[in-house]
């Protein structure tokens, strides 16, 4: 965590509040006084991570009465918030204004504390926010070697109105800005490939990438820092090759229709391919190909037209293609759009629509 952060963040201090009056009664009559409280020690033990402070539990006095209240307020990284707090490892009461507090034992008491991850920061200042974030991502196939496009998920930034200046390290990554998993058993630092940027002097945006082959299964945050101490981060469930599915992923159907093609043509084998135009968009993994596909024949179609169902999402842009050969070792030749896209095949499917009918010809 790069220092100006933390000064920033953990700038207002936390107290020790001791509530509670000790009082001596001198007993009437008695030849002795009950003996008063006794004093201990109370310490709090900060949570670090990789050397980083993300949890700090301060306090401006060390000596508490025996029987007292003591009130813990604790100050975390923005990534994370504090989940419980413990003395001596007896769990704290937690106050409605989000402070702790546990009554002082007759010993001295170490304060410690666990935390979780904080609810997503999906924009920061001056408009910076998450380009490609997706929420789910799958491990590689078994057996697949790193540094291919296929065993790796990208993810990008942009920086909004506050461009960043591109100033690379000695491995071509962009310096000043920094990129960590908060749990590392899901993703392993070592598993985020550095951040770069397309852009020469001023980065208007970056991207880094996910080694798919060095990751496991559960769920973790991203987390992005820049070097005006903004601040992204992104929850990320790892599953299994073939499992993830991206956000509103749902079926559609797409009706080819064939019948102004020419009678020669008829005699072929066809192909549909239904694909993701942005390959950075895809998550590598999911349940259906970058390219989905269905093979037919002529005799396969009512009246020229044959509906088939494929995968979609809205937040991707997909296109349609249809073509023919005419034997199984040649290549394929794409008809021409006549309607239900656009000329370069480009579809879209409105919220309640789910079939479209699309015409070639030859």
């Amino acid at each position: 965590m790069k220092k100006s952060l933390k000064t920033g963040l953990f700038a207002l201090a936390g107290v020790i509040a001791i509530s509670g009056t000790a009082l001596l009664v001198a007993g009437c009559g008695d030849d002795e006084t009950p003996a008063p409280p006794t004093s201990h020690i109370v310490s709090c033990q900060d949570v670090y991570v990789n050397g980083d402070r993300w949890v700090d539990l301060s306090s401006t006095s060390v000596l508490v009465l025996s029987g007292q209240n003591v009130v813990v307020e604790a100050e975390t990284e923005p990534f994370v918030v504090v989940d419980k707090v413990f003395a001596n490892g007896v769990e704290c009461v937690k106050n409605q204004d989000g402070t702790f507090s546990f009554t002082m034992p007759e010993e001295d008491v170490t304060v410690t504390a666990t935390y979780k991850d904080a609810p997503e920061i999906l924009n920061a200042r001056y408009d910076m926010a998450w380009i490609l974030s997706p929420s789910q991502i799958a491990m590689a196939e078994e057996g697949a070697q790193q540094g291919f496009y296929y065993t790796q998920q990208k993810f990008s930034v942009t920086f909004g109105s506050r461009s960043h200046f591109n100033n690379k390290d000695q491995n071509g990554n962009m310096a000043g800005v920094e990129i960590f998993s908060t749990n590392e058993s899901v993703i392993p630092n070592e598993s985020l490939i550095g951040v770069k940027s397309d852009s020469v002097t001023y980065a208007s945006t970056a991207y880094f990438n996910v080694d798919l082959t060095n990751i496991n299964p559960g769920t973790t945050t991203l987390v992005f820092i820049d070097d005006y101490d903004r601040v992204l981060s992104k929850t990320v469930t790892v599953v299994g090759y073939g499992e993830a599915e991206p956000e509103n992923l749902r079926k559609v159907q797409l009706t080819v229709d064939l019948s102004g093609i020419s009678e020669q043509q008829k005699d072929c084998s066809f192909r549909v391919w239904f694909s993701e135009e942005n390959s950075d968009a895809y998550i590598q993994g999911s349940v259906y190909p970058s390219v989905q596909w269905k093979d037919f024949v002529w005799a396969d179609l009512i009246d020229g037209q044959k509906t088939f169902e494929f995968y979609y999402t809205p937040d991707h842009v997909f296109s349609i293609d249809a073509g023919y050969t005419e034997t199984p070792e040649s290549m394929y030749h794409s008809f021409d759009i006549q309607g239900g896209a656009d000329e370069n095949g480009i579809i879209s499917f409105s919220e309640d629509e789910n079939l479209k009918v699309v015409e070639f010809v030859s």
